[in-house]
């Protein structure tokens, strides 16, 4: 490091501008996010002893290209030196090297190496000589004393000093009127009292209650630290569409940025279907002539924003967007740092504060806005550049030249992958051309996609037909495995196990004894039995003799039995002795199973005709209903087989096979329980009811009983440990599930992701890869055979990959409808504007979206989004991050809200032979994962988490369980000495009377241009360097004691305090 006499150096304040910059190189030192990189080719006789003088004429000419940064008392202090010499060395390839690669990686590497705000200079300048009449000349200066505006005026006077310099003659320059300095002085003087107050006001007015957070989907959650590593996708405006974007700001009256900005903000609210967006850009702050042809660092950035109604057309929202672009405008003298600074938005490191998205168009037609370098003798063409980094979530980088329009958008990394930076910036420009088309559409219709994306997301990945009808429908497929190997095992409950001939026998005769009663196709009979092998019997039975079967729990109270039977029609009921009073006082056909079993041994017990057509009822399963009456899906022979076609089709009998029988008889998950194995030979083997409730038990019986596929509940799928014994397959679903976790403790197995509702057929789509060390939620795959999946907006359109919308079913699975209640069905099960004519499909109410892989990802119920102080929240992704815990068995989070408002609580049950954390241990270790706002303020710790009958999360009796009561507010004084040496030296910098252990230094009275003087007084009181982002971290004097007391023990491990 070069040491400078500050004694010879004139210190003045720096601008506001400067200052928020310097504030965040401190934060975040050595990332070379605010250089400024170009490079350009150069072609021909280049006199390099000439244009390292004009490089530094134009450094004596612009003080603050001689400009340094330190620390003072207050905050930043600018440093004028009198002389700084910038050298141009001039670097060759090395021998054998292939050239252009080498000058790539050199173009990348300069472009990324960061400065040192009190080193100078804070420019630098590279000559890369690849040949004698061909270098590359890299110009790289850091942000703070520069802007895009300079490039032009700089570019411009190396040209002039070149040329001179060549021709042995002065440049002659007309003198600067002003130097920075002088406008920092200015600005600073200006920018207080009335004239601070009146755009303070106004600015305060126009973001008040403003959305905190841009929702782009994102491929990876956000992280607690977002970092600065960033990626470009370039694309091109052309000319016909420019031509016709500025004839279309003609007719409206505005100007093309205005007209590009309203596109933009489509744009993102087509992704993120906000109705308010805040969206930066840039002004270039040189109101005054004077600052005209200075270089420094003048740009000031406005926020614009817009809400967006989907049903008014784009003329309508231009019309907006230009009234609110003048007004922004016209209050464009207040400096951005001072706007965040009087707003306090939320102190945190996931996100930029008030918008996390920009757009900015540069016109080169310009002399001062042109970055064309200019070397007499020579052509020079510019080479793109980027520093690898990003200061936003996304960017867009627009430059106007030569009739089109270039454009770079850049993306932070952690968040979004190339691929979905890429589709962003095309659907940008197909939206622009749907908007010159036809400006007078509604925003939501305008199209985003082009044909052939949208073919392949409504034709390509559904294009899942496959040819089953030459095959025999389920109930023969059960029959010829009974023929084939009629002494295998069938059904096994524990107490009776049944050969394929014996199931298929008594199956047979209770058929017969049906249709004398009239069973036939599309003939309702219930079926109310205990588990176990008679249930199998009757369901069999049911279906041979050509009726659908209702399956009804026992353990139900009478008078839903009742309701379902009446609802039903009252049709014939199946049950035996130990729950036959349960229906003791039913009007209908009753049989009583044990009462007739020496009638039923007379019936023939050969394989009936069948009679039924794919169009007939196969079962009537009851789910939930949002009003509280249950609801009878009406499931077709057609749906049934196609789901155990695909299985079958797609895994292989592999020798003996044992499918465990887990789910109760009332979910449809028991048809890919008992029915498909059956249809391939091999055994079910119930789970006793006692294991059933148990988990533990549960994966114990699988190993004991030899099981090669079972179902496992999301419940005991979380479960799952390393090492743990389990069958060649399982099918896993209900619930988002880990895919990390899963990976470790089942990566052995075959694991099938199915997704489904009733409605659909058991599953309708299905994730069947191999299982990766992904930190996500498995996705739910695609469609089944003969299975159609949509992803769709309000208006039945497509929505582009990545974005979520609301997810259809069609196809072969999908049900009848539901039970005697035609206009639910017709709610429910809606025309189906992509398939043949007559066909439907069924709305899920569930939101989904495609991932780049063409995979589709769970995203929760349309009507159960959460949304807290104004972030929407995945409570998924806080309950995965929960499991990853070690401690942790099971984790479920809900957002209340009571008396003391709104909050994120987190129901945790630890696993027995673990660590016992607290929550605060919890809130700790989720806070170095999770965006701020997703940590849970609250925490509940139960020994299990309460199941409905189906095994999934009884979300409803969570939120009746009673919540600790809020943490007083009242001071709580500081313990340990180290605790009260913080307090005093907070209160000191803060000018407060007493600081306590949970009281936050931002609510305080902090802010950033306190971060520096608090690091230097730690350092002073404790002999240690922090950086300043920790405070971030850990904002209350409690948390920042024990991070401070982490950093001691590394640093001084012998220190006492």
């Amino acid at each position: 490091m070069t040491s400078i006499d500050l004694s010879t150096a004139d210190q003045f304040a720096p601008s506001f501008a400067q200052q928020r910059l310097w504030f965040l190189e401190q934060f975040e030192p050595g990332t070379g996010v605010y250089n400024i990189p170009a490079a350009w080719r150069i072609e021909g006789p280049l006199d390099t002893a000439a244009l390292a003088y004009a490089l530094n004429a134009i450094v004596q000419r612009h003080e603050v290209l001689r400009t340094i940064f330190a620390s003072g008392d207050d905050g930043p202090v600018q440093l004028v030196l009198e002389q700084v010499e910038i050298p141009v060395p001039c670097i060759a390839p090395p021998a054998g090297s292939d050239a252009d690669a080498w000058m790539r990686g050199m173009v990348e590497q300069e472009a990324r190496r960061p400065f040192d705000l009190a080193t100078p200079p804070l420019l630098r300048a590279t000559l890369l000589r690849l040949g004698p009449l061909d270098h590359v000349f890299l110009l790289t200066l850091h942000h703070i004393v520069f802007d895009g505006w300079s490039l032009g005026i700089l570019t411009s006077e190396l040209g002039r000093f070149y040329r001179d310099r060549c021709e042995g003659r002065a440049t002659v320059l007309e003198e600067l009127p002003v130097q920075y300095i002088d406008y920092a002085a200015w600005q600073r003087e200006w920018m207080e009292g009335t004239v601070l107050e009146r755009l303070l006001t106004h600015w305060r007015g126009q973001l008040e209650n403003a959305p905190v957070l841009l929702e782009l989907p994102c491929d990876r959650i956000r992280p607690a630290v977002l970092g600065q590593q960033g990626a470009i996708v370039e694309f091109t405006i052309d000319a016909p569409l420019c031509a016709g974007l500025a004839a279309l700001a003609r007719q409206a009256h505005t100007t093309l940025f205005s007209t590009l900005m309203s596109a933009y903000a489509v744009l993102l609210h087509r992704h993120t279907h906000q109705a308010d967006l805040c969206i930066g850009y840039p002004v270039a702050g040189r109101s005054r002539k004077e600052l005209e042809g200075l270089i420094g660092l003048f740009v000031n950035t406005l926020v614009l924003r817009v809400p967006v109604r989907p049903e008014q057309s784009f003329l309508s929202l231009l019309g907006e967007v230009r009234e609110r672009l003048l007004d922004a405008d016209a209050h464009q003298e207040l400096p951005f740092e001072k706007l965040v600074e009087a707003l306090r938005p939320g102190r945190h490191l996931s996100a930029a504060p008030l918008f996390q998205t920009m757009l900015s168009l540069t016109s080169v037609d310009g002399q001062r806005t042109d970055t064309g370098l200019a070397l007499q003798g020579t052509r020079t063409t510019l080479i793109p550049n980027h520093s690898g980094t990003a200061k936003f979530d996304i960017s867009v980088e627009l430059v106007a030249r030569q009739e089109a329009i270039h454009g770079a958008l850049e993306y932070n990394t952690a968040l979004f992958d190339h691929a979905t930076a890429a589709a962003l910036a095309g659907r940008f420009t197909t939206l622009l051309a749907a908007i010159v088309a036809a400006p007078a559409m509604r925003i939501d219709a305008l199209p985003l996609l082009e044909r052939d994306e949208r073919q392949r997301l409504l034709l390509a990945a559904n294009d899942t037909q496959r040819d089953f009808s030459h095959l025999p429908c389920v109930v023969a497929q059960i029959e010829a495995q009974a023929r084939q190997a009629p002494a295998a095992d069938a059904v096994e409950d524990g107490k009776r196990r049944l050969s394929y001939r014996e199931l298929n026998s008594q199956a047979n005769q209770l058929a017969r004894w049906l249709r004398q009663l009239g069973v036939g196709p599309d003939r309702l009979v219930a079926i109310g039995m205990e588990r176990g092998a008679d249930m199998v019997i009757g369901m069999l039975a049911v279906l041979k003799a050509g009726g659908a079967y209702l399956p009804l729990d026992p353990g139900h109270p009478v008078q839903r039995l009742d309701d379902i039977l009446r609802n039903a029609g009252d049709p014939v009921v199946l049950t035996h002795d130990p729950v036959a009073g349960k229906f003791a006082h039913y009007r209908g056909e009753l049989v009583i199973l044990d009462h007739c079993r020496g009638a039923l041994a007379q019936l023939d017990d050969t394989d009936l005709c069948q009679r039924v057509r794919p169009d007939h009822l196969a079962y009537c399963i009851h789910t939930s209903g949002s009003s509280g009456v249950p609801k009878g899906v009406l499931v077709t022979h057609g749906g049934l087989a196609n789901l155990v076609q695909d299985w079958n089709s797609a895994h292989a009998r592999a020798g003996a096979e044992r499918h465990s029988l887990w789910t109760a008889f009332g979910f449809d998950v028991s048809l890919w329980e008992w029915l498909l194995p059956l249809t391939r030979g091999a055994a079910v083997c119930m789970v006793p009811e006692e294991v059933r409730l148990d988990p533990q038990r549960y994966l114990q019986w699988l190993a004991e009983q030899h099981i090669t596929c079972a179902y496992l509940p999301p419940h005991v799928a979380r479960l799952l440990q390393p090492g743990a014994a389990l069958p060649a397959h399982l099918l896993v679903g209900v619930e988002a599930l880990n895919e990390d976790a899963l990976h470790a403790a089942a990566g052995g197995s075959v694991v099938v992701n199915g997704y489904g509702p009733s409605e659909a057929t058991v599953y309708a789509t299905t994730y069947r890869e191999a299982l990766r060390p992904l930190a996500r939620n498995i996705p739910i795959g695609k469609p089944i055979a003969n299975t159609q999946a949509y992803v769709l907006d309000q208006r039945l359109q497509p929505v582009p990959p990545g974005v979520a919308g609301e997810l259809y079913l069609a196809g072969a699975g999908l049900a009848r409808g539901y039970l005697n209640q035609p206009d639910l069905t017709a709610e429910k099960f809606v025309p189906n504007p992509y398939g043949p004519p007559g066909s439907r499909m069924y709305r899920t109410g569930d939101l989904a979206r495609y991932l780049q892989d063409g995979n589709l990802e769970f995203l929760g119920r349309v009507d159960l989004q959460v949304k807290l102080n104004g972030f929407r929240i995945e409570l998924t992704e806080i309950e995965a991050a929960l499991l990853r815990q070690d401690a942790v068995r099971e984790a479920a989070v809900l957002l209340r809200e009571d008396a003391g408002g709104k909050r994120l609580v987190a129901y945790v049950s630890l696993r027995p032979d673990g660590a016992s954390p607290t929550g605060a241990t919890l809130q700790a270790a989720l806070a170095l994962s999770l965006p701020h706002y997703m940590v849970p303020s609250t925490w509940v710790f139960v020994a299990a988490l309460p199941l409905n009958a189906s095994g999934k999360l009884d979300r409803r009796a969570l939120a009746t369980l009673p919540l600790p009561a809020p943490a007083p507010g009242a001071h709580v004084a500081p313990v340990t000495p180290l605790q009260q040496r913080l307090a005093r030296l907070w209160a000191e910098l803060l000018d407060v009377a007493q600081i306590g252990l949970h009281d936050n230094f931002f609510a305080s009275g902090g802010h950033s241009l306190l971060l520096a003087p608090l690091t230097l007084k730690v350092k002073q009181e404790f002999g240690v360097t922090i950086p300043v982002k920790t405070i971030y971290v850990a904002q209350d004097l409690r948390s920042f004691a024990d991070l401070l007391e982490k950093i001691l023990a590394q640093q001084h491990p012998h220190h006492e305090l």
